[in-house]
């Protein structure tokens, strides 16, 4: 689990290396960046003036895990299985963010944001679990009581947000790929009882849908379904899936932008209402579809 993880910041260098187009992240930094957008994920966009408090929680809870464990090394105590496991987690977490911080340092890669970051976030809670399970062991002191009832509180709050975020439809990050099953569907609805040779459909579609048309592709064997790629809709296809707010793509022949619906005289063939996106074919080609 330790090395996996570390690895995630390491394939998405590999990644910025190979394709020299990861736009995904941030460039303030570490904290402004990768922190804040984790809150405000979390809470849906929702209650924007909590980001800086919740910021400065994290940070308070971070720096009493971190006091903890050096007073007890400085006490020369020795360190129950609970100060273990603390002191592992804090460890990959600061581990983690100095990858994060030597990419963009090193390499300009960006800061982790959102999804891409999303695996500090169980390092996090577990992290605040077991320092207050670290907490629990000094029985009758005051501030231990304290801040017991405070991460009680929070626990509750929490679980509260949870509840009113809580969304069984798409994800708040990535909205846009809620419609892709669906999609697929379709698709194999339309061309699933014709015989057809391998790799001889193809789809165009903005480079953020290529990770899970591939995926479908995969899970049905979809062997006439051309492989998807990260370069968008910007050429000839057999359909374009193009979403709500967007139309103009670089084209691939000549380097240029373009209105992809205008220039290649698209028509909506079927409009997919969760995520707002539409599946279109060049009018020429309607009535083969």
């Amino acid at each position: 689990l330790f090395l996996s993880i570390l690895n995630i910041p390491l394939v998405r260098a590999m990644f910025y290396y190979q394709h020299r187009n990861l736009i995904e992240g941030g460039t303030q930094g570490f904290w402004p960046d990768t922190v804040s957008s984790l809150i405000t994920a979390s809470l849906l966009g929702r209650h924007g003036g909590w980001n800086g408090t919740i910021q400065i929680f994290i940070a308070v809870i971070l720096i009493l895990a971190f006091v903890s464990l050096l007073t007890r090394v400085w006490k020369r105590e020795k360190m129950d299985l609970t100060d273990r496991f603390l002191l592992a987690n804090l460890l990959l977490m600061s581990l983690c963010a100095a990858f994060v911080v030597l990419q963009w340092d090193l390499f300009r890669v960006r800061y982790v944001t959102q999804r891409w970051a999303v695996y500090f976030v169980p390092i996090f809670m577990l992290s605040m679990i077991i320092f207050w399970r670290r907490i629990l062991s000094f029985k009758g002191n005051f501030l231990a009581r304290l801040a017991n009832s405070f991460l009680g509180a929070l626990a509750v709050l929490s679980l509260i947000n949870f509840i009113l975020c809580a969304n069984l439809s798409k994800f708040y990050t990535c909205p846009y790929d809620a419609s892709t099953k669906e999609l697929m569907g379709y698709l194999m609805k339309l061309n699933g009882g014709k015989k057809l040779s391998d790799q001889s459909i193809s789809i165009g579609a903005d480079w953020v849908f290529t990770p899970s048309i591939t995926f479908y592709k995969i899970k049905h064997h979809l062997t006439w379904l051309k492989w998807p790629d990260w370069k968008g809709p910007g050429g000839y296809f057999d359909y374009y899936y193009l979403l709500p707010d967007k139309r103009v793509y670089r084209e691939r022949e000549a380097s240029r932008d373009i209105d992809v619906s205008q220039e290649y005289h698209l028509t909506s063939i079927h409009r997919f209402d969760l995520a707002g996106t539409s599946l279109a074919v060049r009018r020429n080609d309607t009535g083969n579809r």
